[in-house]
C-alpha cells in the first residue's frame, strides 16, 4: 500500500451499482455520506487522501489507450467547505514515462458536480512527472492496467 493514500478498487458490477458511497468507519470521513457514486458514469472510487479531505474517482467509461498514453475522466470530491468541492478532469497518463497532464478541468461550487461551474479550463497541459508512492502513481497503475480501447 502506498503512503498517503488508501487504494480502493471495486471489482464487481454489483458494487458499482450501489449509488451511495460507504465511507470508512471514521468520523473524519462522515462528509462522504453525501457523495453520490454516480454509477451511470462508471465512477470508481480509487484514491482516498490521507488528509481525509478528498477522494478521487476514475470513470470506467470513455477511456482510450493509444500506445502508452491513456486518456480518461477523473472526478475529485472534496469536503463541502472547500472553495470548489467537486472537480471534473479529463487527463492523460503516459504509462511508459510515468507522467501525466490535464486536458480539461471544470470546478464546481457543490459536491457531485453540482452548483455552478465558475472555472473551466480546456487546454493541453504540460507533462508532469509522477512521483513514486503518491496518489498519482496509484491512479497511473490503475489506468495503465486497462488494455482495452473504449470511447
Amino acid at each position: 500500500m502506498k503512503a498517503g493514500c488508501i487504494l480502493l478498487v471495486l471489482a464487481t458490477s454489483a458494487a458499482l451499482a450501489d449509488d451511495s458511497l460507504k465511507p470508512p468507519n471514521d468520523e473524519a470521513w462522515a462528509w462522504l455520506g453525501d457523495i453520490n457514486m454516480m454509477p451511470e458514469g462508471g465512477w470508481i472510487p480509487l484514491v482516498w487522501a490521507a488528509s481525509k479531505d478528498s477522494i478521487g474517482f476514475v470513470s470506467s467509461k470513455r477511456y482510450v489507450r493509444e500506445g502508452s498514453i491513456v486518456t480518461f475522466w477523473m472526478r475529485w470530491e472534496y469536503k463541502p467547505q472547500s472553495r470548489y468541492p467537486s472537480v471534473l478532469q479529463r487527463a492523460q497518463y503516459d504509462c511508459t514515462k510515468a507522467q501525466y497532464r490535464s486536458i480539461s478541468q471544470t470546478s464546481y461550487t457543490a459536491n457531485n458536480m453540482g452548483g455552478g461551474s465558475p472555472e473551466s479550463l480546456t487546454q493541453l497541459g504540460q507533462w508532469s512527472p509522477i512521483a513514486p508512492g503518491t496518489m498519482g502513481e496509484t491512479i497511473m497503475d490503475f489506468v495503465c492496467s486497462i488494455n482495452t480501447k473504449k470511447k
